[in-house]
């Protein structure tokens, strides 16, 4: 733990006023937002500077202390580098051409051999305070009112069919008659998107109910992955807190009554954020096989999926400055072996895409960021649109800009009560 983030800071007025007026200063953008947007940008960009100050005068509790890397045993490394092996000769068998099933059996040998791999790694005990009888009945009851919630009239409401909806269902329906996950479906997806939704069609049947049950089942994980991130930054009852919000929030029933596959991106990034966790509180190297094959699995789901592994990277090297230095070598490993790991579960898929790369970024080139020249010039000739979209990057952008400046200085922290941490979340 860095000596900079040691103890309790004194609470005072200032963080309480250094947040009022950051909330000032995001109202009044808000406020003017369509008909001044650059003025309402510079405040959104003022707001969030004073919420990460106010963030940083707040009262901190002192950090969990991590488990030091533990060297890596043979029987760790032995299975892991067989795995990568079949799952690299995999991707050269994809690349020339082959027949699918020598590939997928490779590769699912190959990702068999690395989770043999985290099953025999050394197991640190985890140092979680146990749930009491209420807090485990409280989340017993939390899930089952997400069940409800998520599952109950699945197949009338929402009452429509939209098209995404019906083109990952017609994927699933393809995935179902020629099983190839090595190639491209709809918008040029990895064909891996619609496995979940084909799995469910096939459990209950070519209906609604299989086309959406899928993304439902995947509501109640995500809310069950945000308690356990939440619990370990925090404490449980937050967590409770939070998994009790997350069940309510529109936009994550909407995301698990629907037969899109929105809602893999989120599960996929809390499931990596846990299992991250693992392996930095509890010292845990079977955590980064398995953190290694959620990634390569992640970024063959939906598109956002892909900004996962590049988040994940950027997040250790900014924890890695508060490694004493005799454990930043270690760090570094577990950090490739992650990398490796990920590249090689997905090296198929590249396998596939090396004949034609462009298809790989087919959606990713028209996103805002990448490509804030050309949004820049679109905004000069579409001026009617052009409020609407500029508040809509700006009130992000000043969000997660204040959300970095605060996550990059510390791994947990009391922002300004739980409440906002749960929101945040």
């Amino acid at each position: 733990m860095s000596a900079r983030f040691a103890g309790r800071r004194t609470a005072d007025g200032g963080a309480l006023l250094l947040a009022i007026g950051g909330l000032v200063a995001a109202v009044a953008g808000q406020a003017v937002i369509v008909r001044q947007p650059w003025p309402a940008v510079a405040a959104f960009a003022v707001g969030a500077l004073l919420f990460a100050w106010a963030a940083r005068r707040a009262p901190v509790d002192a950090e969990r202390e991590e488990m030091p890397p533990t060297p890596w045993p043979a029987r760790v490394a032995i299975p892991w580098a067989v795995g990568v092996g079949l799952c690299l000769i995999a991707a050269v068998l994809v690349y020339r051409y082959a027949q699918p099933t020598t590939p997928h059996t490779l590769w699912v040998l190959g990702m068999i051999a690395i989770a043999a791999g985290a099953t025999l790694a050394p197991a640190p005990p985890i140092r979680l305070a146990p749930l009491t009888t209420a807090q485990r009945g409280a989340l017993v009851a939390i899930v089952v009112l997400a069940a409800v919630v998520f599952g109950w009239a699945l197949t009338s409401i929402p009452a429509e069919v939209h098209g995404d909806d019906a083109e990952v269902g017609l994927d699933a329906i393809r995935l179902l008659e020629n099983f190839n996950l090595f190639a491209a479906g709809w918008f040029e997806l990895p064909r891996f998107h619609a496995l979940p939704t084909a799995i469910g069609l096939r459990l209950f049947g070519v209906t609604l109910l299989g086309l959406r049950m899928t993304s439902a089942l995947l509501g109640v994980a995500g809310v069950l992955l945000l308690f356990t991130v939440v619990r370990r930054l925090w404490s449980a009852d937050l967590a409770l807190l939070a998994a009790l919000l997350l069940v309510g929030q529109r936009f994550w029933i909407h995301l698990s009554r629907t037969g899109y596959h929105y809602v893999d991106t989120p599960v996929v990034t809390l499931l990596v954020v846990w299992l991250l966790l693992r392996v930095w509180q509890d010292g845990r190297l079977g955590a980064a096989l398995w953190c290694g094959i959620v990634l390569g699995l992640g970024i063959q789901t939906y598109y956002a999926s892909r900004l996962v592994p590049p988040l994940l990277a950027l997040t250790w090297l900014a924890w890695l400055p508060e490694t004493p230095r005799s454990q930043r070598r270690e760090r570094l490993l577990q950090l490739v072996v992650i990398t490796v790991t990920a590249l090689a579960v997905a090296a198929p898929l590249f396998g596939y895409f090396a004949h034609h790369w462009a298809d790989f970024w087919l959606r990713n080139l028209p996103l805002p960021f990448p490509n804030a020249f050309v949004h820049w010039c679109w905004w000069r000739r579409q001026e009617s649109f052009c409020p609407r979209f500029r508040y809509r990057i700006s009130r992000s952008s000043a969000t997660s800009t204040g959300l970095i400046i605060w996550c990059t200085t510390r791994k947990s922290s009391d922002l300004f009560g739980p409440t906002i941490r749960t929101r945040v979340l």
